[in-house]
């Protein structure tokens, strides 16, 4: 019973780290979606401000 119980505590483990790392990587790509659009944006205004100043 008490192999059992111990067991049961490290399959809980091991899937509370799984799950903590699953998160922390749609974490990252979430940030590195936001990060993309950001230079995306960035960039956009930048061709705008060079394209004001060409005319």
């Amino acid at each position: 019973m008490n192999k059992k119980n111990k067991l049961k505590k490290e399959q809980k483990l091991d899937n509370l780290n799984k799950n903590i790392i699953f998160s922390s990587i749609d974490n990252l790509s979430g940030e590195m979606d936001n990060s993309s659009e950001n230079l995306e944006v960035y960039f956009e205004l930048k061709k705008n401000k060079f394209d004001k100043v060409d005319k």
